[in-house]
């Protein structure tokens, strides 16, 4: 699993945590801030959307993979398999 997914401090360490643990953690750490400026919500329903919808390239991917089947070749594809005149 890679360092983005599960959290440097953890794999250095031996232990591999999901996304959503790391995020918790990083939640509680800066929570004061966030509080301070207003921003707690914001930052925890975010993270909550994330978790549920996954980022915009897992959405892409997950479009793709439902989509592939349906698509035409493409032109190049086809042209290739045409004999010659």
């Amino acid at each position: 699993m890679a360092a983005g997914r599960a959290g440097a401090d953890e794999i250095s360490a031996g232990r591999i945590l999901p996304c959503t643990v790391q995020a918790a953690r990083l939640i509680e750490q800066v929570r004061p801030a966030l509080e301070e400026h207003g921003d707690l919500d914001r930052a925890v329903g975010f993270l909550r959307r994330l978790a549920e919808r996954g980022c915009g390239a897992q959405r892409q991917r997950a479009s793709w993979r439902d989509m592939a089947p349906t698509l035409p070749q493409s032109t190049a594809c086809r042209r290739a398999r045409q004999p010659s005149a």
